[in-house]
Order: structure tokens, then sequence, then C-alpha cells
């Protein structure tokens, strides 16, 4: 009976929260995804055909690093972890995503423009865990606040 009621606690937060944007992607959510793919297709088409040569030299460990981030975003979103049965998950592939495209992409986007290949040092590691470890700790410390609204809402 604990847990139901957390849910609908939960819910009812959820809909008193809908402000005008969230209603307007709400009505349009077609649209929005296909508006998102196109824009996503005529950047990567203008990344591929300014750098045509050096996207054929990458290597293997380039390629993983150009997909795994974008990869961990779809997979969230396909998975629909950010719903609240999953918690602290969604905080952490969000992080992982957004500190893979922070810190990689912007060092192996300008390899690939300046015909070089990607070797990270230490230094892109550390980067990564910070923005990891930062973005990750705020999406959790706000996900704790909401979960401790709705414990409380929900035994009041």
């Amino acid at each position: 009976m604990k847990q139901t009621n957390e849910i609908k606690v939960a819910e009812s937060i959820d809909r008193e929260a809908i402000n005008d944007r969230s209603s307007y992607y709400e009505n349009l959510p077609g649209w929005n995804k296909w508006m998102m793919v196109l824009v996503v297709v005529i950047a990567l088409s203008w990344v591929i055909e300014k750098n045509t040569v050096s996207i054929f030299r990458m290597q293997f460990a380039e390629w993983l690093l150009l997909l795994i981030f974008p990869a961990a975003g779809i997979y969230a979103n396909w998975k629909n972890i950010s719903r609240h049965s999953h918690k602290w998950s969604n905080a952490l592939v969000n992080g992982f995503a957004w500190s893979g495209i922070l810190t990689v992409y912007p060092v192996l986007l300008s390899g690939l423009k300046n015909h070089l290949n990607y070797n990270p040092g230490w230094e892109t590691g550390v980067m990564f865990i910070v923005v990891f470890v930062l973005l990750s700790g705020g999406a959790l410390l706000f996900q704790s606040r909401k979960f401790l609204l709705i414990k409380s809402l929900a035994h009041s």
C-alpha cells in the first residue's frame, strides 16, 4: 500500500509540474522527434562531407568513442530509464552521455578536422571523470530531493 501511495503522489507531482513548454512537446511528439532526426541528419551529412577522408582513416577506438555516448542516451530513452522505477540510473546514464560529449567529442572532432588520430591521454580521462561526477552528482541530488518530497507527501 505504501508503494502505491508513493507512485500516486509522484504522478500527481509530475502532472502539477507540467508547464507550457512541456505541454507543447507533449502535444507534438511526432513532429518533435522527426525535427530532431532531421537536424541530426543535416549536421551529420555536413560533418561527413567536410571530413570524408579523415572519417575513413578513423581507428576502431575512435569509432567506439564516437558512438558510445549517443548510444547510451538512446538506450536510456528506448528502455524508458527516465521513469520513477529506475531512480538513480537515469542520472548516471545522462552523466555518462553528457560527460563524454563534453570532454571527448571536442578533441575527437578537432583531430578529425586536422587529419589526426585521437590518442586520449590521462588528462582526458581525469576530465571525463570530473565532469561525470559533477553532472551525475547534481542529477542525483535533485533526484533525491524529489524522492524525499514524494516520501513526505505520501506519508502525510
